[in-house]
Order: C-alpha cells, then sequence, then structure tokens
C-alpha cells in the first residue's frame, strides 16, 4: 500500500502512484519500502523537464529482479519516471561510504511512500567520505572544463552545452560543501545554496547563476557572452578548490 501521497505534487501523483503499484503488483512482499527524492519533492521541479527519482528497497534483488521490472519502467520512462535505485536493505549502510554524496542528498530530500520503516531518515553519512567526494567533483569538473575548452573546435555557442551537463550535478556538491563551512542544514533552494555560499566564502556565484537560468530557459546567455561566462565559470571552480587547498591544510575534518 501506498502512503503520502498527498504531499507529491497533483502534476505527477496519477503518474507516481499508477508506477508504483505496479512495482508492488510484481514484487509484493519482497518490497520493504519505497522512496521518492530529488527536484521531486522541491521547489526545483521543472515540469516536462526534471526526472522523478526513486528508490526501491527490496529483501535481496538480482538481475532476474531487474528482467522483471523492466516492463515496468519501460513504462514510466514515458512519464520521465527513470529507472529506480534498486537495493537489497541489507547493501543499504554499505553503500554510503561509495556513494555519500548521493545518500545524503536522498536523506535530505525524500519522501517514502512505502513502508513500515523510513530507513532513509536516519541513514548515517561518515563525513569524511563526503569530504573526499566534494573535492573528487569539484576538482574533476574543474579538470575536465578546461580539457573541453581546448579540444572545443566548433561554434562557442555549444560550449553552454557543456557548462550546463557539468551543472547537473554540482548542486548537491554545493549544497554539501556548506556543511563544511558550519550549515548544519543546508538549504534544498539551488538560489539559495549558491547565496549562502556566496556569503560563507565570500566569491561571487553569478556564473552559476547565468548557467542555471540558461539551461531553465529563462535568460539565454548571448552567443558573444559565452566564452566570457565560460571562462567565469571554470575560475568559480578554480576558487572552489583553492579554498579547498585551505581547508585541508587547516585540518577541517
Amino acid at each position: 500500500m501506498l502512503k503520502n501521497l498527498e504531499t507529491v505534487r497533483e502534476t505527477v501523483r496519477p503518474a507516481v502512484q499508477n508506477f508504483f503499484e505496479q512495482v508492488l503488483a510484481v514484487f509484493d512482499k519482497r518490497v520493504d519500502s519505497i522512496y521518492l527524492h530529488g527536484s521531486v519533492v522541491t521547489d526545483d521541479y521543472l515540469p516536462g523537464q526534471s526526472d522523478i527519482n526513486s528508490l526501491v528497497l527490496f529483501d535481496s534483488f538480482h538481475f532476474e529482479d531487474a528482467q522483471r521490472m523492466q516492463p515496468v519502467v519501460q513504462g514510466g520512462l514515458k512519464k520521465r519516471i527513470v529507472a529506480p535505485l534498486c537495493l537489497p536493505v541489507d547493501a543499504l549502510e554499505r553503500s554510503t561510504d561509495t556513494f555519500p554524496l548521493e545518500f545524503i542528498e536522498i536523506r535530505d530530500k525524500h519522501v517514502c511512500i512505502h513502508g513500515a520503516m523510513d530507513r532513509m531518515a536516519s541513514l548515517t553519512i561518515p563525513k569524511e567520505h563526503l569530504r573526499v567526494k566534494i573535492e573528487e567533483q569539484i576538482r574533476g569538473k574543474l579538470i575536465r572544463l578546461r580539457q573541453i575548452y581546448m579540444e572545443h573546435r566548433g561554434p562557442d555557442r555549444e560550449l553552454t552545452d557543456f557548462l550546463v551537463d557539468a551543472q547537473k550535478n554540482l548542486f548537491p556538491v554545493l549544497r554539501n560543501l556548506l556543511r563544511f563551512v558550519g550549515v548544519e542544514t543546508p538549504p534544498l533552494n539551488k538560489d539559495m545554496i549558491m547565496q549562502t555560499l556566496e556569503t560563507r566564502l565570500r566569491f561571487s556565484m553569478i556564473p552559476l547563476r547565468r548557467i542555471r537560468e540558461h539551461a531553465a530557459g529563462h535568460a539565454a546567455i548571448p552567443a558573444g557572452e559565452v566564452v566570457t561566462v565560460y571562462g567565469e565559470y571554470v575560475e568559480v571552480l578554480a576558487q572552489l578548490a583553492r579554498w579547498i587547498d585551505r581547508w585541508e591544510q587547516n585540518g577541517v575534518a
């Protein structure tokens, strides 16, 4: 039986209900709990653009189960419900060291729609695992965007696509970086994340705002400004990397 559906936005509620009723019909009592997470449970959801993400915990999950789930998932894709993250219950805690950012985001932005226990609400994420992943993501994006620019041979306007792609998974990194500058409960809203970072770190997030507006279709970046915005965006990542260097030198845990 599904629950808490009243918390799901009305525009996607029927699709969500139909999808997970099918999951339960296929797997019945083998499903421990089901969680919606990500933008669908926040103000950042964009109708027609945002995917609907979910986590399903099972008693066990094997390839044969993925085969049984496939027809349900194929139907869900038409409604932007992407394949759920499917895990056995006993693998949940063991996964937090490998995917700390992903799981802390699910813990902080989720609705439990099935199950006797909300296992995500009490999930513990070791802070050291989180710190390592934040550094890896920021430095990795910085290095890759520099390489892309040097290799790029097409029209400048195509560079915005690379920035939009780079920013897709950046906000969980930025949000959790706030935990290391004294923000115990970082904001969920992306605009508030950038504003709080500006206040705490004292440098501008304007390039990130411009890419966010561009991706949402609110304010396209003019072709003549693309290279400038690209360079400013890369510099923000470089500033974050330098801040992390000082963070490590000062022994921040």
